[in-house]
């Protein structure tokens, strides 16, 4: 079931919605009919240094309401709580990018500790308007349950 939460707080400038609790999830597709490319088969991976050059030439125009990957990167390498992740194709293409969070700043928008807080969640411009976007966010609960089976809440968290 989705839960909205809206900005309580607009000075604040950061927005919360929960998107999976307890893993259950819709997803609306960006393009009702299609689906990411032909034999797309998309799956969501952590980050390693073998996708460097691929996150170096992310390309990503409009930053209003995410974070660049290369930055969320640099973040995690002193930070244990941030995992950055990447939807990539059967290709090892990377369409999409994002975070997830277990540290503190959660609690921003949940009460839940076994929460996670996805963050800088973004889609290379080259493969905008083709469903990676919603793809990625269909397999995100089942990607959390397998890697981080304590969390049963994941929070979207939007800067502006």
């Amino acid at each position: 079931m989705l839960k909205g939460r809206h900005c309580e707080h607009p000075e604040r400038l950061i927005c919360g919605v929960v998107i999976a609790r307890a893993y259950s999830f819709r997803c609306y597709p960006e393009r009702v009919g299609q689906s990411p490319g032909e034999g797309s088969a998309l799956k969501i991976v952590e980050y390693s240094q073998r996708f460097e050059r691929q996150i170096n030439d992310y390309q990503l125009q409009d930053v209003t309401f995410t974070g660049l990957p290369r930055k969320a990167v640099a973040i995690a390498k002193t930070n244990m709580e941030y995992h950055p992740s990447l939807a990539v194709t059967s290709d090892n293409e990377v369409t999409t990018f994002f975070v997830l969070d277990y540290g503190t700043d959660k609690f921003r928008y949940t009460n839940t500790s076994r929460s996670m807080l996805l963050r800088s969640f973004s889609t290379d411009d080259r493969y905008l308007r083709k469903g990676y976007a919603s793809e990625a966010l269909a397999l995100l609960p089942a990607y959390v349950r397998g890697s981080f089976p304590d969390v049963i809440e994941i929070v979207l968290g939007v800067n502006r």
